[in-house]
Protein backbone atom coordinates (compact mmCIF):
# COMPACT_ATOMS: atom_id res chain seq x y z
CA UNK A 1 0.00 0.00 0.00
CA UNK A 2 1.04 3.37 -0.61
CA UNK A 3 1.91 5.88 2.13
CA UNK A 4 1.18 9.66 1.86
CA UNK A 5 4.77 11.50 2.95
CA UNK A 6 3.41 15.07 3.42
CA UNK A 7 7.23 15.36 4.76
CA UNK A 8 8.37 15.62 0.53
CA UNK A 9 5.89 17.76 0.01
CA UNK A 10 7.68 20.97 -1.64
CA UNK A 11 7.55 23.79 1.10
CA UNK A 12 4.67 25.96 -1.11
CA UNK A 13 2.21 23.55 -0.91
CA UNK A 14 2.07 23.21 2.84
CA UNK A 15 0.30 26.25 3.39
CA UNK A 16 -2.75 25.90 1.20
CA UNK A 17 -3.24 22.21 1.91
CA UNK A 18 -3.03 23.32 6.07
CA UNK A 19 -5.57 26.34 5.43
CA UNK A 20 -8.02 23.81 4.35
CA UNK A 21 -8.45 22.43 7.49
CA UNK A 22 -11.09 24.54 10.25
CA UNK A 23 -8.95 25.28 13.43
CA UNK A 24 -11.91 24.31 15.46
CA UNK A 25 -10.60 20.47 14.00
CA UNK A 26 -7.36 20.59 16.96
CA UNK A 27 -6.95 16.77 16.22
CA UNK A 28 -6.13 16.87 12.95
CA UNK A 29 -4.42 20.73 13.31
CA UNK A 30 -2.26 18.18 16.12
CA UNK A 31 -1.55 15.96 13.47
CA UNK A 32 -0.50 17.88 10.72
CA UNK A 33 2.12 19.70 13.58
CA UNK A 34 3.48 16.25 13.74
CA UNK A 35 4.31 15.56 10.09
CA UNK A 36 7.71 17.35 10.48
CA UNK A 37 9.28 20.62 11.22
CA UNK A 38 8.44 22.12 8.19
CA UNK A 39 4.68 21.43 8.87
CA UNK A 40 4.80 22.40 12.70
CA UNK A 41 6.35 25.50 11.06
CA UNK A 42 3.41 26.21 8.82
CA UNK A 43 0.55 24.84 11.08
CA UNK A 44 1.94 27.58 14.03
CA UNK A 45 1.97 30.31 11.24
CA UNK A 46 -1.47 29.61 10.63
CA UNK A 47 -2.76 29.24 13.76
CA UNK A 48 -0.90 32.50 15.17
CA UNK A 49 -1.58 34.81 12.30
CA UNK A 50 -5.11 35.67 13.67
CA UNK A 51 -5.91 34.81 17.34
CA UNK A 52 -8.93 34.97 19.06
CA UNK A 53 -8.02 34.45 22.98
CA UNK A 54 -10.59 32.63 24.55
CA UNK A 55 -12.55 34.76 27.41
CA UNK A 56 -10.18 34.26 30.73
CA UNK A 57 -7.48 33.00 28.55
CA UNK A 58 -5.42 35.99 28.60
CA UNK A 59 -2.52 34.96 31.27
CA UNK A 60 -2.18 31.88 29.33
CA UNK A 61 -1.69 33.36 26.00
CA UNK A 62 0.63 36.49 27.18
CA UNK A 63 2.65 33.92 28.81
CA UNK A 64 2.92 31.77 25.57
CA UNK A 65 4.00 34.14 23.86
CA UNK A 66 6.72 35.45 26.01
CA UNK A 67 8.23 31.97 26.02
CA UNK A 68 8.06 31.69 22.21
CA UNK A 69 8.89 35.36 20.75
CA UNK A 70 8.92 33.36 17.65
CA UNK A 71 5.43 32.72 17.79
CA UNK A 72 4.59 36.37 18.95
CA UNK A 73 6.50 37.56 15.40
CA UNK A 74 3.59 35.69 13.65
CA UNK A 75 0.76 37.43 14.72
CA UNK A 76 -1.17 39.65 12.26
CA UNK A 77 -4.65 39.94 13.92
CA UNK A 78 -5.20 39.57 17.49
CA UNK A 79 -8.64 39.70 19.48
CA UNK A 80 -8.92 39.38 23.19
CA UNK A 81 -11.09 40.34 26.64
CA UNK A 82 -8.90 41.94 29.41
CA UNK A 83 -10.14 38.91 31.67
CA UNK A 84 -8.40 36.52 33.60
CA UNK A 85 -8.81 33.41 34.69
CA UNK A 86 -9.00 34.38 38.51
CA UNK A 87 -8.68 38.02 40.40
CA UNK A 88 -5.83 39.81 39.56
CA UNK A 89 -2.74 39.58 40.68
CA UNK A 90 0.76 41.93 41.09
CA UNK A 91 2.79 41.60 37.96
CA UNK A 92 -0.34 40.61 35.89
CA UNK A 93 -0.24 43.37 34.00
CA UNK A 94 3.37 43.31 33.24
CA UNK A 95 3.08 39.72 31.69
CA UNK A 96 0.47 41.03 29.08
CA UNK A 97 2.41 44.15 28.43
CA UNK A 98 5.48 41.97 27.86
CA UNK A 99 3.48 40.06 25.33
CA UNK A 100 2.62 43.46 23.45
CA UNK A 101 6.42 44.71 22.85
CA UNK A 102 6.81 41.19 21.44
CA UNK A 103 4.16 41.72 18.94
CA UNK A 104 6.07 43.54 15.75
CA UNK A 105 3.73 42.14 12.87
CA UNK A 106 1.01 43.10 14.65
CA UNK A 107 -1.77 45.12 11.79
CA UNK A 108 -5.22 44.47 13.57
CA UNK A 109 -5.81 44.77 17.55
CA UNK A 110 -9.22 44.49 19.20
CA UNK A 111 -9.50 44.64 22.93
CA UNK A 112 -13.04 43.97 24.12
CA UNK A 113 -15.17 43.94 27.19
CA UNK A 114 -15.76 40.48 28.27
CA UNK A 115 -19.30 40.18 28.87
CA UNK A 116 -19.73 37.84 31.96
CA UNK A 117 -16.99 39.33 34.21
CA UNK A 118 -16.44 41.27 36.86
CA UNK A 119 -13.74 44.24 36.70
CA UNK A 120 -12.02 42.52 39.52
CA UNK A 121 -11.05 39.64 36.87
CA UNK A 122 -9.70 42.06 34.67
CA UNK A 123 -5.94 41.91 34.28
CA UNK A 124 -6.34 44.86 31.81
CA UNK A 125 -8.19 48.31 33.26
CA UNK A 126 -9.96 50.37 30.61
CA UNK A 127 -9.07 53.51 32.84
CA UNK A 128 -5.28 53.05 33.86
CA UNK A 129 -3.88 50.39 31.60
CA UNK A 130 -3.44 52.53 27.65
CA UNK A 131 0.25 52.64 28.89
CA UNK A 132 0.81 48.74 27.97
CA UNK A 133 0.57 49.56 24.32
CA UNK A 134 2.63 52.18 24.11
CA UNK A 135 5.90 52.57 22.57
CA UNK A 136 5.21 49.00 21.01
CA UNK A 137 6.64 47.90 17.14
CA UNK A 138 3.45 47.58 15.95
CA UNK A 139 1.84 49.80 13.34
CA UNK A 140 -1.49 48.98 13.36
CA UNK A 141 -4.02 49.43 10.66
CA UNK A 142 -7.03 48.14 12.22
CA UNK A 143 -7.85 49.03 15.65
CA UNK A 144 -10.83 48.17 18.40
CA UNK A 145 -10.45 49.58 21.76
CA UNK A 146 -11.83 49.66 25.22
CA UNK A 147 -9.77 51.98 26.43
CA UNK A 148 -11.40 55.11 28.34
CA UNK A 149 -10.97 58.30 25.69
CA UNK A 150 -8.42 60.01 27.63
CA UNK A 151 -5.53 62.31 26.52
CA UNK A 152 -2.98 59.67 26.95
CA UNK A 153 -5.12 57.06 24.45
CA UNK A 154 -5.18 60.03 22.10
CA UNK A 155 -1.49 60.01 22.03
CA UNK A 156 -1.52 56.68 21.00
CA UNK A 157 -3.29 56.85 18.11
CA UNK A 158 -0.83 59.77 16.79
CA UNK A 159 1.69 57.10 16.79
CA UNK A 160 -0.47 55.05 14.57
CA UNK A 161 0.21 56.94 11.12
CA UNK A 162 -0.90 53.66 9.29
CA UNK A 163 -4.59 53.47 11.01
CA UNK A 164 -7.77 53.13 8.27
CA UNK A 165 -10.16 51.90 11.16
CA UNK A 166 -10.84 52.79 14.69
CA UNK A 167 -13.47 51.52 17.03
CA UNK A 168 -13.91 52.69 20.26
CA UNK A 169 -16.03 50.80 23.14
CA UNK A 170 -14.63 52.45 25.70
CA UNK A 171 -17.49 53.58 28.32
CA UNK A 172 -15.64 56.64 29.97
CA UNK A 173 -14.66 59.83 29.02
CA UNK A 174 -12.36 62.47 30.55
CA UNK A 175 -14.57 65.10 31.62
CA UNK A 176 -12.30 67.76 29.10
CA UNK A 177 -12.74 66.58 25.67
CA UNK A 178 -9.15 65.99 24.28
CA UNK A 179 -7.89 67.92 21.72
CA UNK A 180 -7.07 65.51 18.71
CA UNK A 181 -3.76 66.57 16.91
CA UNK A 182 -3.50 66.33 13.28
CA UNK A 183 -1.25 63.32 13.36
CA UNK A 184 -3.78 61.10 14.80
CA UNK A 185 -6.41 59.44 12.42
CA UNK A 186 -4.92 61.35 9.55
CA UNK A 187 -5.58 58.08 7.63
CA UNK A 188 -8.63 56.72 9.11
CA UNK A 189 -11.57 56.49 6.91
CA UNK A 190 -13.70 53.87 9.00
CA UNK A 191 -14.50 55.26 12.96
CA UNK A 192 -17.00 54.20 15.68
CA UNK A 193 -17.38 56.59 18.38
CA UNK A 194 -18.92 58.69 20.78
CA UNK A 195 -19.61 62.29 19.55
CA UNK A 196 -16.87 63.50 22.22
CA UNK A 197 -14.64 62.06 20.17
CA UNK A 198 -15.79 63.85 17.22
CA UNK A 199 -15.71 67.56 19.40
CA UNK A 200 -12.19 66.89 19.75
CA UNK A 201 -11.10 66.94 15.55
CA UNK A 202 -10.02 70.28 15.16
CA UNK A 203 -9.64 69.56 11.79
CA UNK A 204 -11.94 66.88 9.27
CA UNK A 205 -10.28 63.90 8.51
CA UNK A 206 -11.53 61.75 5.03
CA UNK A 207 -13.90 59.73 7.42
CA UNK A 208 -16.52 57.47 5.01
CA UNK A 209 -17.66 55.12 7.20
CA UNK A 210 -18.72 56.49 10.54
CA UNK A 211 -21.02 55.06 13.60
CA UNK A 212 -22.00 57.83 16.29
CA UNK A 213 -23.54 56.08 19.50
CA UNK A 214 -25.79 58.51 21.46
CA UNK A 215 -26.20 56.86 24.86
CA UNK A 216 -28.45 58.49 27.67
CA UNK A 217 -27.26 62.32 26.35
CA UNK A 218 -29.41 65.20 26.83
CA UNK A 219 -30.80 67.23 24.31
CA UNK A 220 -28.32 69.63 24.16
CA UNK A 221 -25.47 66.88 23.92
CA UNK A 222 -27.33 65.17 20.96
CA UNK A 223 -27.56 68.16 18.63
CA UNK A 224 -24.18 69.42 19.43
CA UNK A 225 -23.70 65.59 18.18
CA UNK A 226 -25.13 66.42 14.87
CA UNK A 227 -22.99 69.42 14.36
CA UNK A 228 -19.98 67.12 15.16
CA UNK A 229 -21.06 65.01 12.46
CA UNK A 230 -21.92 67.89 10.04
CA UNK A 231 -18.27 69.02 10.48
CA UNK A 232 -17.01 65.82 8.86
CA UNK A 233 -18.76 67.13 5.63
CA UNK A 234 -19.37 65.14 1.76
CA UNK A 235 -16.79 62.74 2.78
CA UNK A 236 -19.19 60.34 4.59
CA UNK A 237 -20.73 57.83 2.55
CA UNK A 238 -21.86 55.51 5.33
CA UNK A 239 -23.53 56.76 8.39
CA UNK A 240 -24.90 55.10 11.40
CA UNK A 241 -26.45 56.97 14.59
CA UNK A 242 -27.50 54.30 17.39
CA UNK A 243 -29.27 56.25 19.87
CA UNK A 244 -30.55 55.10 23.49
CA UNK A 245 -33.23 57.43 25.35
CA UNK A 246 -34.82 57.67 28.44
CA UNK A 247 -38.17 59.02 26.96
CA UNK A 248 -39.66 59.03 30.97
CA UNK A 249 -36.62 61.08 32.19
CA UNK A 250 -35.37 63.68 30.15
CA UNK A 251 -36.09 65.71 26.79
CA UNK A 252 -33.98 64.45 24.03
CA UNK A 253 -33.99 66.20 20.39
CA UNK A 254 -36.18 64.82 17.61
CA UNK A 255 -34.26 62.57 15.04
CA UNK A 256 -35.50 65.30 12.35
CA UNK A 257 -34.00 68.14 14.18
CA UNK A 258 -31.18 66.21 13.88
CA UNK A 259 -31.22 65.30 10.79
CA UNK A 260 -31.93 69.00 9.80
CA UNK A 261 -28.53 70.04 10.90
CA UNK A 262 -26.09 67.41 9.20
CA UNK A 263 -28.28 66.35 6.28
CA UNK A 264 -27.38 69.51 4.03
CA UNK A 265 -24.12 69.21 5.11
CA UNK A 266 -23.55 65.20 4.86
CA UNK A 267 -25.46 65.48 1.07
CA UNK A 268 -22.93 62.57 -0.35
CA UNK A 269 -24.25 59.82 2.10
CA UNK A 270 -25.19 56.43 0.42
CA UNK A 271 -26.18 54.66 3.31
CA UNK A 272 -28.07 55.77 6.81
CA UNK A 273 -29.06 53.60 9.09
CA UNK A 274 -30.99 55.28 12.44
CA UNK A 275 -31.34 52.85 14.98
CA UNK A 276 -32.98 54.17 17.77
CA UNK A 277 -34.78 52.78 21.43
CA UNK A 278 -37.97 55.23 21.16
CA UNK A 279 -40.56 55.19 18.43
CA UNK A 280 -41.43 58.10 15.83
CA UNK A 281 -44.65 59.52 15.56
CA UNK A 282 -46.18 60.02 12.37
CA UNK A 283 -45.23 63.86 11.50
CA UNK A 284 -41.94 62.56 12.56
CA UNK A 285 -42.03 59.86 10.31
CA UNK A 286 -42.94 63.07 7.35
CA UNK A 287 -40.34 65.17 9.10
CA UNK A 288 -37.36 62.81 8.51
CA UNK A 289 -38.76 61.35 4.83
CA UNK A 290 -39.21 65.04 3.66
CA UNK A 291 -35.16 65.71 5.25
CA UNK A 292 -34.20 63.03 3.71
CA UNK A 293 -36.08 63.33 0.18
CA UNK A 294 -34.85 67.05 -0.18
CA UNK A 295 -31.36 66.38 1.45
CA UNK A 296 -30.01 63.30 0.79
CA UNK A 297 -30.42 62.60 -3.14
CA UNK A 298 -27.56 59.98 -3.32
CA UNK A 299 -29.31 57.94 -0.53
CA UNK A 300 -29.54 54.63 -1.48
CA UNK A 301 -29.42 52.44 1.31
CA UNK A 302 -31.74 53.40 4.35
CA UNK A 303 -32.34 51.40 7.79
CA UNK A 304 -35.51 52.95 9.68
CA UNK A 305 -34.74 51.17 13.24
CA UNK A 306 -37.41 53.12 15.47
CA UNK A 307 -38.06 50.79 19.21
CA UNK A 308 -34.78 48.62 17.53
CA UNK A 309 -34.36 46.46 20.76
CA UNK A 310 -36.15 48.65 23.11
CA UNK A 311 -38.43 47.55 26.33
CA UNK A 312 -40.36 50.77 25.36
CA UNK A 313 -41.88 49.16 22.20
CA UNK A 314 -45.02 48.43 23.82
CA UNK A 315 -45.71 51.39 25.75
CA UNK A 316 -47.50 54.48 24.40
CA UNK A 317 -45.19 57.72 25.73
CA UNK A 318 -45.62 61.07 24.88
CA UNK A 319 -42.42 63.74 23.96
CA UNK A 320 -41.97 66.10 21.68
CA UNK A 321 -39.93 64.05 19.77
CA UNK A 322 -41.82 60.77 19.27
CA UNK A 323 -45.62 59.61 20.13
CA UNK A 324 -47.91 56.70 19.57
CA UNK A 325 -46.43 53.73 18.37
CA UNK A 326 -47.15 52.92 15.19
CA UNK A 327 -49.43 49.82 15.87
CA UNK A 328 -51.57 51.29 19.19
CA UNK A 329 -53.08 54.46 17.17
CA UNK A 330 -56.43 54.26 18.06
CA UNK A 331 -57.52 56.17 14.84
CA UNK A 332 -56.26 53.76 12.45
CA UNK A 333 -57.04 50.12 12.15
CA UNK A 334 -54.55 49.24 10.35
CA UNK A 335 -51.89 46.93 11.77
CA UNK A 336 -48.43 47.88 11.97
CA UNK A 337 -47.18 45.88 8.71
CA UNK A 338 -49.51 47.65 6.59
CA UNK A 339 -48.41 51.08 8.02
CA UNK A 340 -44.92 50.29 7.99
CA UNK A 341 -45.48 49.21 4.09
CA UNK A 342 -47.47 52.31 2.98
CA UNK A 343 -44.21 54.61 4.75
CA UNK A 344 -42.30 52.70 2.56
CA UNK A 345 -43.86 53.25 -0.86
CA UNK A 346 -44.03 57.06 0.38
CA UNK A 347 -40.19 57.23 1.07
CA UNK A 348 -39.24 55.51 -1.79
CA UNK A 349 -41.45 57.61 -3.75
CA UNK A 350 -40.23 60.49 -2.59
CA UNK A 351 -36.29 59.51 -2.71
CA UNK A 352 -35.79 57.97 -6.14
CA UNK A 353 -32.73 56.88 -5.83
CA UNK A 354 -33.09 54.94 -2.82
CA UNK A 355 -32.78 51.49 -3.71
CA UNK A 356 -33.66 49.68 -0.70
CA UNK A 357 -35.88 50.24 2.92
CA UNK A 358 -34.82 48.24 5.82
CA UNK A 359 -36.56 48.12 8.80
CA UNK A 360 -35.54 47.00 11.88
CA UNK A 361 -38.58 48.51 13.92
CA UNK A 362 -39.35 46.39 17.12
CA UNK A 363 -37.00 43.48 16.19
CA UNK A 364 -38.01 43.23 12.71
CA UNK A 365 -35.66 42.68 9.92
CA UNK A 366 -37.73 43.55 7.07
CA UNK A 367 -36.81 44.57 3.14
CA UNK A 368 -37.95 46.65 0.26
CA UNK A 369 -36.13 47.29 -3.59
CA UNK A 370 -36.70 49.17 -6.04
CA UNK A 371 -36.17 47.15 -9.23
CA UNK A 372 -34.36 49.61 -11.61
CA UNK A 373 -35.29 48.00 -14.65
CA UNK A 374 -39.16 48.94 -14.07
CA UNK A 375 -39.28 50.81 -11.27
CA UNK A 376 -41.22 48.31 -8.82
CA UNK A 377 -40.70 47.73 -5.47
CA UNK A 378 -41.00 44.76 -3.90
CA UNK A 379 -40.14 43.30 -0.65
CA UNK A 380 -37.23 40.78 -0.35
CA UNK A 381 -35.00 38.92 2.23
CA UNK A 382 -31.77 39.90 3.95
CA UNK A 383 -28.37 38.40 3.68
CA UNK A 384 -27.88 38.95 7.15
CA UNK A 385 -29.21 40.62 10.02
CA UNK A 386 -27.90 44.52 9.41
CA UNK A 387 -27.13 45.39 12.87
CA UNK A 388 -25.28 48.41 13.95
CA UNK A 389 -22.07 47.04 12.87
CA UNK A 390 -23.22 46.78 9.33
CA UNK A 391 -22.13 50.35 8.57
CA UNK A 392 -18.64 49.32 8.25
CA UNK A 393 -19.23 46.83 5.22
CA UNK A 394 -20.96 48.39 3.08
CA UNK A 395 -19.41 49.42 -0.10
CA UNK A 396 -21.10 53.06 -1.32
CA UNK A 397 -20.73 52.62 -4.67
CA UNK A 398 -23.12 49.52 -4.25
CA UNK A 399 -24.70 49.01 -0.99
CA UNK A 400 -26.80 46.66 -2.32
CA UNK A 401 -23.74 44.26 -2.67
CA UNK A 402 -23.51 43.84 0.78
CA UNK A 403 -26.68 44.44 2.00
CA UNK A 404 -28.49 42.25 -0.70
CA UNK A 405 -25.75 39.51 -1.43
CA UNK A 406 -23.64 39.55 1.64
CA UNK A 407 -20.70 40.62 0.19
CA UNK A 408 -18.29 42.81 2.44
CA UNK A 409 -16.14 45.66 1.72
CA UNK A 410 -13.44 46.73 2.53
CA UNK A 411 -12.21 50.61 2.58
CA UNK A 412 -8.55 48.84 3.03
CA UNK A 413 -7.35 49.43 -1.00
CA UNK A 414 -4.94 46.20 -1.46
CA UNK A 415 -2.81 47.80 -3.70
CA UNK A 416 -2.01 50.68 -1.08
CA UNK A 417 -2.29 49.78 2.31
CA UNK A 418 -0.06 46.41 4.27
CA UNK A 419 -3.10 44.97 5.47
CA UNK A 420 -4.03 42.68 2.71
CA UNK A 421 -0.69 41.35 2.64
CA UNK A 422 -1.68 39.66 5.59
CA UNK A 423 -3.21 35.91 5.33
CA UNK A 424 -6.45 35.59 4.04
CA UNK A 425 -9.55 35.35 6.56
CA UNK A 426 -13.10 36.05 6.53
CA UNK A 427 -14.30 39.20 8.11
CA UNK A 428 -17.22 38.65 10.23
CA UNK A 429 -20.57 40.45 10.39
CA UNK A 430 -20.13 40.62 14.17
CA UNK A 431 -16.47 40.47 15.39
Amino acid sequence: MLMFNGSRLPRELIRPIIELVDRDFEDDVHEMAEVCWAWRYEVESYIYSSVDVPDTKLLFFARTLVDRPDLARRVRRLALTPAGHRPKQPGDIDIVARMFKLLVNMKDLSIIEGPHFQPLEWVISPVADVWIIENCPFSLVRFKSFFAWTPRHVDFLATQPDLREFLLEGGSYAEDIPMIPDTALSHCTSLRADPRLLLGLQVPRAITHLRVDLFHMSEDEELEAAHSIAFLGNQLRSLCINRWIKPDEEPYARTSDMLRIFAPKTSHLSFLGLYEAHDYSRPENARIRRLISRHLRKLKAFVWGPLYVSRYADEDFSSDGSGFSINTDDDDIENSEVKTTKYVMAMMKSSPMLDVFISKRSGSNSAWVRRRSDGSIRSMSLAHSMTEDSFRFVDPDDPLNFIVNGEVHSAFKPEKYVYFGLPLRRRQIMD
